[in-house]
């Protein structure tokens, strides 16, 4: 696979994944991903409860 057609491949199978993934495990395996595709070596999403002050919904 050429250095241009990963970024490409990652998108899909995030794409995909989507269609198999809910709520925090889509959220954990985009994050996954995300953190490869930049050359991180972590990454952390915070989630505010349904009940906290400008959580959503």
């Amino acid at each position: 696979m050429g250095m241009h057609e990963a970024p490409a491949e990652r998108l899909r199978m995030i794409v995909e994944a989507g269609d198999r993934l809910r709520g925090t495990e889509l959220l954990g395996f985009a994050l996954d991903h995300a953190v490869t595709e930049s050359g991180g070596l972590g990454g952390m999403v915070h989630l505010r409860g349904p009940g906290a002050p400008g959580g959503c919904c």
